[in-house]
C-alpha cells in the first residue's frame, strides 16, 4: 500500500512565517510524527506540499516523494496534484500532515478491516463528545455507511451526531483514479473535496478508531500546545513502564529523542530536550533545563541549566550551575552552586 500525506495548507490561523506542520511537538516537527506512524504500513510514501515548500522539504527523508499544489483548492485538487502517484492496482493511504498523535497500530488495524472487506474506500471515523470542526459520518438503519456531511452543512437536528469524519482513508487506486475526474468545486468554497469520491464509489467501509485523540488536527496554537500535552503524556508513560520514576508527569517535559535509565528519578519541572541521553540511577530536577547531554550513571543535577555537556558517572551538578557546549566532566566531579563551566575538562 502505498501513503500520500496533505501538507500543503498555508495554517492561517497558526498566524506564523513557518509552514504549520513544521512546528514542534514534543522536538520533533508534525509532519514528521505522520511519516513514522504511515512507515509500519507503507511500502511507498509522497507528500504534497504547497505554503513553505522548500522549507518542508529539508526535514523530509530523502526517498519520499514531493508533489507541489500550488494553488490550494481543496482535499481533492491536492491528490490530483499526486495522481501520477496512484497506482490503479494498489490500495492508497491518505492522511494529514498535521496529525502528529496518530498512531500506527490504528492505521495496521484499519489495513486489515479494508483487506477483509474489500470495499472502494475505508472511512476511519471516531466518537467525540465535541465534534464541531468535524465533517459527520451518517450510517444507515443496519450500521452502513450513508453519508458524510461537512460541519457547515449540519442543520440542528443532525447536531447530535458526534462520531466524525477523521479525514484519513484507503482508497482502492483503481476507484479512486475512476472517480476523482467526477469531483466537481460546485460548492460555496468552490474546492475540490475528497469527501465527495465517498459519495460516488460503489462500496465505503467505517472503520471507527478508539481514540479520538489521535485525529487532532493542529490548526492553531492552542491546538499545537494540546496535542503537545497528549504526546508529553504519552512519552512519560512509556519511560514510567520502563523504569524511569517521573515525580509529576503533567510538569516534566521530555523530547522524542531523549533515552532515560531505568531507577533515574525525574523531579518536576524538569525539560530533557534534544538528543539527551541519562544513564541508570540518577536524580534529575527539579527546575532543571538539560538538551543534548550525555550523562553517565548515579549522577545528580539539582536546579540548573545544562547545552552539549558530557558528565561522568557520580558526578553533581548543582543547584544553580550552568553548563555550555563542550564541558566534559569527569567521574565524581561536582559543580557546586552558581558555577558557569564552557569547553573545559574537570577532572
Amino acid at each position: 500500500m502505498k501513503c500520500l500525506v496533505l501538507a500543503a495548507g498555508i495554517g492561517k490561523r497558526m498566524k506564523s512565517r513557518y509552514s504549520k506542520v513544521l512546528h514542534p511537538v514534543c522536538g520533533r516537527p508534525m509532519i514528521k510524527w505522520v511519516l513514522r506512524a504511515v512507515q509500519s504500513v507503507a511500502s511507498e510514501i509522497a507528500v504534497v506540499l504547497g505554503h513553505g515548500a522548500d522549507e518542508v522539504r529539508t526535514v523530509l527523508p530523502q526517498n519520499i516523494k514531493v508533489f507541489i499544489q500550488s494553488q490550494q483548492l481543496g482535499t481533492a485538487h491536492a491528490v490530483m496534484c499526486a495522481k501520477q502517484f496512484v497506482s490503479p492496482a494498489e490500495d492508497l493511504l491518505v492522511v494529514y500532515g498535521d496529525t502528529p498523535l496518530l498512531r500506527s497500530e490504528t492505521l495496521e488495524k484499519c489495513l486489515k478491516v479494508h483487506r477483509r472487506e474489500k470495499p472502494d474506500v475505508t472511512i476511519i471515523s471516531a466518537r467525540m463528545s465535541d465534534p464541531s470542526g468535524y465533517g459527520r459520518v451518517v450510517r444507515d438503519g443496519c450500521g452502513s455507511f450513508q453519508q458524510v456531511i461537512e460541519e457547515r452543512d449540519i442543520e440542528e437536528f443532525d447536531r447530535s451526531l458526534n462520531e466524525v469524519n477523521t479525514g484519513v482513508y484507503i482508497f482502492r487506486g483503481a476507484a479512486l483514479l475512476g472517480c476523482l475526474p467526477k469531483v466537481t468545486n460546485n460548492n460555496s468554497q468552490q474546492e475540490y473535496y475528497l469527501t465527495d469520491v465517498l459519495h460516488k464509489v460503489k462500496k465505503v467501509t467505517i472503520f471507527e478508531a478508539e481514540d479520538s485523540q489521535e485525529f487532532l488536527g493542529v490548526n492553531t496554537r492552542v491546538q499545537l500546545a494540546e496535542a503537545e500535552r497528549i504526546m508529553r503524556m504519552r512519552i512519560c508513560e512509556r519511560m514510567m513502564l520502563q523504569g524511569v520514576t517521573i515525580v509529576d508527569p503533567n510538569n516534566t517535559y521530555i523530547d522524542d529523542n531523549v533515552v532515560v535509565g531505568r531507577d533515574t528519578t525525574i523531579y518536576p519541572m524538569t525539560f530533557l530536550m534534544g538528543r539527551t541521553v541519562v544513564g541508570e540511577g540518577c536524580s534529575i530536577g527539579p527546575m532543571t533545563r538539560i538538551k543534548d547531554c550525555k550523562i553517565g550513571d548515579d549522577v545528580t543535577v539539582i536546579s540548573s541549566d545544562c547545552v552539549g555537556a558530557e558528565i561522568s558517572d557520580g558526578v553533581t551538578v548543582g543547584p544553580f550551575a550552568r553548563l555550555r557546549e563542550g564541558t566534559v566532566l569527569k567521574r565524581d566531579v561536582k559543580i557546586g552552586n552558581f558555577v558557569e563551566v564552557k569547553k573545559s575538562v574537570l577532572n
